[in-house]
């Protein structure tokens, strides 16, 4: 007998249903001809054929039947894919809608829109809790404008669907009384997202008092957003999952104003700052900065988790910035990034400005940070880094990854450095800076092997500039106020050429002079042919990584 028979036909079927989850139905009949074991065990089991993929394979309408058949009684859960289904008849689930428990509708055409509103209408589903409907972009959907295109609606009915606690539409709006989502937990809506009217959405909101998680993509405020005249805000007490992308700042500025998130705990928001050749506004007249977007109530009424954050990262590009920060244990965190279009002559140097005048704006509402870790695709000037850093008088551990010359970072943090008006030292609890050069793609070995077979390369980023010497006269001054930093840690990424070097003077001379200002200094390689399996643990590097991985996605 072989050892996967020996199993409990529970845990079996389990693990054979995981292995076939979206194998055609053709493989997955193969299973019952394995051996009379495995036959009855698959036939017997309920689960095994409660969740039913339709992909427009052939023999589907028999597979269908025969899983609706095994699975008599058991909680169901539908996927279907109408790209290549034509025509579908839905009554063939209505005999089950008492046991549909999840339905998920992908590339679902305007001719399949009426069929399912039909179907939905046609019964009672009293077990349905999830419902995931992703509209495909369809030759009648694609007209010259958004504005012009015919909406897409879905038709739900409390009577029909008492129980939905789930629901992700995509490329379709919804027409339902507010009572329906009542009972609704879990709410993301995704190109276009939006109601026709900004009112009836935000009334409809209102009656989500047990929602948790609510996700926008695309959002489209409509015009009579600036015209609705409530007494309150709309308040989602049990909110704590909030998440919203690809919207501009008018959007954003004008959904919050109205939306009272007291318990969240996850904020996720991304957008798109069009700014004036002055960095302040985008060509509508609109404010773009994060300080207007999220207004002097942001503590409360958005970010209410703001203080309580320990561990940020930001991620500087020359157009696109981002902020992770995360309270301990992960029980709060927030994301937010936007991309910065710019008319043709605005300087570079304007941009930067605005990047981190903005991150430091939101910064200086989170006085708990402890961690911070910088990752910025330019160098930042001086007064930038005590602009962002002025603002975290508790934090202890500075991480730096890039390149460039680091000399205005040591500026900022030499207390010996400071105008005589200003006598406070900046990050006063400073004890552990790490820095890391840009992880190459390749090591120094594999980029010599692919130069001698003649293949052309890309040569790999700039190195951080230690500036040694400013380093040092920053370490110096610090150890004579009495906030001296109690740990320096570098992972370089040298150069095939530069690894002499480094072994001899990194390694060695500076390693000596660092020394007398830290008593804890480790200067490394991040290559494992040299530092061994140590390499893989030579950085924390969480959230930064994560930020490179989502900005270059």
């Amino acid at each position: 007998m072989l050892p996967i028979e020996r199993c409990p036909v529970e845990v079996f079927t389990e693990i054979i249903h995981y292995l076939v989850h979206f194998e055609s139905p053709a493989k997955r009949l193969c299973l019952l001809l394995v051996s009379k074991a495995w036959r009855d065990a698959i036939l017997n089991t309920k689960s095994f054929w409660s969740t039913i993929h339709l992909r427009g394979d052939n023999g589907e309408k028999q597979w269908l039947q025969l899983s609706l058949d095994k699975a008599h009684g058991a909680s169901l859960h539908i996927h279907i894919n109408f790209d290549h289904i034509p025509h579908l008849d839905f009554t063939t689930f209505l005999h089950h809608a008492s046991n549909i428990q999840s339905l998920t509708l992908t590339y679902l055409f305007r001719w399949h829109l009426h069929a399912l509103n039909t179907f939905l209408s046609s019964d009672t589903f009293p077990s349905l809790k999830k419902l995931s409907v992703e509209g495909a972009e369809d030759a009648c959907w694609k007209q010259v404008s958004r504005e012009a295109a015919p909406v897409k609606r879905l038709v739900l009915n409390r009577t029909n669907i008492p129980s939905l606690e789930t629901l992700h539409l995509t490329e379709l709006n919804h027409l339902a009384d507010p009572s329906f989502f009542e009972h609704l937990r879990v709410l993301s809506l995704s190109r276009p997202g939006m109601v026709d009217s900004f009112t009836d959405f935000m009334n409809t909101l209102r009656a989500m008092t047990h929602l948790r998680s609510l996700e926008f993509g695309s959002l489209h405020v409509s015009p009579d957003a600036l015209s609705w005249d409530h007494p309150s805000p709309v308040t989602l007490p049990s909110l704590t999952h909030f998440k919203i992308c690809d919207s501009t700042p008018f959007e954003l500025t004008t959904l919050f104003s109205y939306l009272f998130i007291p318990r969240a705990t996850n904020v996720d928001i991304h957008y798109l700052a069009s700014v004036d050749a002055h960095g302040r506004q985008d060509v509508g007249g609109h404010p773009t900065r994060i300080a207007d977007i999220l207004p002097s109530l942001r503590g409360t009424n958005v970010l209410p988790m703001l203080s309580s954050l320990t561990d940020i990262a930001l991620v500087f590009q020359e157009f696109r910035c981002q902020i992770w920060g995360s309270s301990p244990g992960h029980q709060h965190s927030i994301n937010v990034s936007y991309e910065v279009k710019t008319p043709p002559e605005t300087a570079a140097a304007r941009v930067r400005d605005f990047v981190v005048r903005d991150l430091a704006d939101i910064v200086r509402d989170c006085p708990a940070v402890t961690h911070i870790e910088v990752s910025p695709a330019f160098t930042l000037t001086t007064h930038q880094w005590r602009t962002l850093l002025g603002q975290l008088p508790r934090l202890k551990e500075l991480c730096f990854e890039g390149c460039g010359p680091l000399v205005p970072l040591w500026t900022a943090l030499d207390p010996g450095r400071r105008s005589a008006a200003d006598e406070d030292v900046l990050c006063p609890a400073l004890r552990a800076v790490a820095l890391r050069d840009c992880t190459p793609t390749r090591s120094p070995w594999e980029h010599e092997a692919l130069r001698r077979k003649g293949i052309i390369v890309t040569p790999p980023a700039p190195r951080i500039e230690l500036c040694v010497d400013a380093l040092s006269n920053m370490l110096r001054a610090r150890a004579e106020r009495g906030v001296s930093v109690a740990k320096l840690a570098y992972v370089a990424a040298p150069r095939m050429r530069e690894l002499e070097e480094f072994r001899t003077v990194w390694r060695g001379e500076h390693t000596a002079a660092l020394a007398e200002h830290v008593a804890d200094v480790e200067i490394k390689t991040m290559y494992k042919e040299i530092e061994g399996d140590e390499a893989e643990a030579t950085w924390r590097g969480g959230y930064t990584q994560r930020c490179h991985r989502s900005t270059t996605s």
